[in-house]
């Protein structure tokens, strides 16, 4: 699915597409069959196709866990127990993750830390510093349920950082993004605008639902012949070619990570 409250889009996706995914995701991040993976996302979710298909299609192992019912507190015991080596979630989880550490608690297992969206902070990127192990990777990503894995930032310890958010990195394999104004012109570098993706691996379109479908999938908007997907992100293109992000061109905000729209608070205020 894809949006938030109310009446979520259905986004269809092909075997081709999350077979791809796949192996992007995978030739990443080295995903081996020694590796064990978090799946602390909904079914329902994307990022839980990254996780299921990268661990299962390699070898690796599996662990779903949820922290609904069974705490944030357990994921800390659950990672140190059984030595998982991929930790991913949504920066708001990783936050809650992160604050059932204790000062000078580390998990010496985890090799990665894979966040993806919304925005990652500096303050992240220090936590991770502070709790992991000089061999872990902090990767800070963007895919939107359209396009799945399409923006990846590797950082390490000695990553210098500068600036509130994170950079969300650069295109990943088979994949192009531009940032357009409001007159789909190309921005120049700096400048923000809405991020688009262009790519053989977008997904087919929302069920039931083609008016829809035609506003996200334009075609031959930037060379004839090419399809791409507008993802109602904003972000800016910096000079070394590295995309980072603003927020929504809508109203849509993030409470403790749940994605709400505004416009259907205010119907319900006035009912």
């Amino acid at each position: 699915t894809s949006g938030s409250t109310g009446k979520p889009k259905g986004v269809m996706q092909s075997h081709k597409n999350v077979l791809h995914f796949c192996r992007v995701y995978t030739n990443a991040i080295h995903i081996s069959p020694d590796d064990k993976l978090t799946m602390l996302s909904n079914y329902c979710f994307d990022a839980s196709k990254m996780s299921t298909y990268g661990a299962l299609l390699n070898g690796a192992t599996l662990y779903p866990y949820s922290i609904k019912e069974k705490g944030i507190e357990g994921l800390k015991n659950l990672i140190q127990a059984e030595k998982l080596t991929v930790y991913h979630s949504t920066p708001s989880v990783y936050r809650y993750f992160i604050n059932t550490l204790s000062s000078k608690e580390y998990c010496q297992s985890l090799r990665l830390i894979v966040l993806g969206g919304e925005a990652v902070l500096t303050q992240d990127v220090e936590n991770y510093k502070n709790h992991f192990s000089n061999d872990c990777l902090f990767i800070n990503g963007l895919g939107p349920t359209e396009s799945t894995v399409t923006l990846q930032n590797f950082i390490d310890k000695k990553t210098d950082i500068s600036g509130a958010c994170i950079p969300i990195g650069y295109p990943v394999d088979k994949t192009k993004v531009y940032i357009i104004r409001n007159d789909n012109q190309l921005a120049g570098v700096f400048e923000f605008g809405e991020i688009l993706y262009q790519s053989n691996y977008l997904a087919l379109g929302y069920w039931n639902d083609e008016e829809k479908t035609k506003q996200a999938f334009p075609v031959d908007l930037i060379n004839k012949g090419e399809r791409y997907y507008k993802s109602g992100d904003i972000g800016r293109m910096l000079p070394y070619g590295m995309i980072e992000f603003k927020g929504r061109n809508d109203n849509q905000v993030k409470i403790r990570g749940l994605r709400v729209e505004l416009g259907e608070i205010e119907n319900q205020l006035v009912i």
